[in-house]
């Protein structure tokens, strides 16, 4: 993984330099696009910007919007996240918890290699974010950029297995010679799925819809296609007549079958990985572990056939530490969550679980929204 992110910064590096010295060939072969400057980006005064730091419940965000106000200032706050995540195509999360440890020339080389190639105007993004998935400029569906199939069973894939890596190291992207259309495939790096890999609570746990965006750098494309009513019918569909009957295929004597055939190869893989230490193995013998590979599919399938099938409806409330995603809970719609883990921080004191709003979390009262928790804390001298 770390290979990935050096590539993408070298990548980024390079186009920096050629950018500058080819600055001049956009207008050359696409003529002079340039554009007023958006109003809410002028307001305020050029050039002057206000940044406020602040603390859990200061107040810093109400001042800063009181400052807007009598400065005639344009006032950004979630927005700016909202809107890196929307044109970079990263997660909100990743552009929320980095944005203040990255140097601007770090995320201006991993944004660069990203798009260097990607015609403005042209790309899909513009179409998926949409809110009709129609492409402001071109007027094209997002399916006109996609090809929906091999997206749905790409999707559906990760999913179904909740794949940590289903929406970075494991996602592959192609145009074939002679088409247009991009697709989503073929299948590859799937170590980290069924729980199969002690990286956190989060991934062991069967329930769920994660959208490929629990890794720290997963993207919101599938929640934005999951949002086109096209591709989540097309998602329920799929997940009905191919991947139920193969989950039931694996159940029903498929995983034995296959764990005897690769029984000899298992154990020479125990022999020479002898003194690594494996992450992916919670139970002491081999076949404790296929017994909790047939639980986590049952688990996950009827938790998956519930929701897609059934039309249950199961909040998420996840809980943060310092700004970090610690746990994530699932829970019907309506239902009690409960008392909460507590966080253990160095030389601080817990004061409890608060929701973005301010207000502490209320064990006694159901729950019938996604939530995000969190964890306060007091200094202890």
């Amino acid at each position: 993984r770390e290979g990935t992110i050096i590539a993408a910064l070298v990548v980024g590096f390079i186009a920096r330099i050629f950018s500058r010295m080819l600055h001049f060939l956009p207008g050359v072969l696409f003529g002079d696009r340039r554009e007023e400057e958006p109003e809410d980006i002028r307001e305020g005064g050029a050039g002057f910007v206000v940044a406020i730091g602040r603390e859990y419940g200061s107040g810093g965000r109400e001042i800063g919007r009181k400052l807007a106000d009598q400065l005639g200032y344009a006032f950004y706050d979630d927005e700016i996240i909202r809107r890196a995540a929307g044109t970079t195509g990263y997660s909100t999360k990743l552009v929320e918890e980095q944005e203040e440890s990255m140097t601007s020339g770090v995320l201006y080389d991993l944004l660069t290699q990203m798009y260097t190639y990607a015609p403005a105007q042209e790309s899909p993004k513009d179409a998926v974010f949409a809110a009709d998935g129609i492409h402001p400029e071109t007027g094209r569906s997002w399916d006109e950029y996609l090809d929906r199939d091999s997206f749905v069973r790409k999707y559906l894939l990760e999913e179904v297995t909740k794949n940590y890596d289903g929406g970075v190291t494991s996602a592959f992207y192609y145009v074939p010679e002679g088409e247009a259309k991009l697709y989503a495939g073929p299948a590859w790096d799937y170590d980290a799925i069924f729980g199969n890999v002690l990286l956190d609570e989060m991934n062991s746990d069967p329930k769920g819809i994660t959208e490929l965006s629990d890794h720290l750098f997963g993207t919101d494309l599938y929640s934005a296609l999951m949002d086109l009513e096209p591709f989540r019918e097309a998602v329920f569909y799929c997940f009905e007549t191919v991947y139920l009957p193969l989950l039931e295929e694996l159940l029903d004597g498929g995983i034995d079958r296959m764990a005897a055939r690769t029984e000899a190869s298992m154990g020479m893989n125990h022999i020479r990985w002898e003194e690594m230490d494996n992450r992916h193995q919670y139970y002491e013998s081999y076949e404790d572990n296929l017994r909790y590979l047939k639980y986590y599919i049952r688990e996950r399938m009827d938790f998956l056939t519930e929701v897609w099938v059934g039309g249950e409806v199961y909040r998420t409330v996840t809980m943060e530490v310092e700004g970090v995603e610690w746990r994530k809970f699932y829970v019907r719609d309506g239902s009690l969550l409960g008392d909460l883990p507590v966080p253990f921080l160095n030389d601080s004191l817990f004061m409890g679980w608060y929701r973005t709003d301010g207000k502490k979390y209320d064990p006694y009262r159901p729950v019938y929204e996604d939530m995000t928790l969190e964890a306060v804390w007091q200094e202890v001298e």
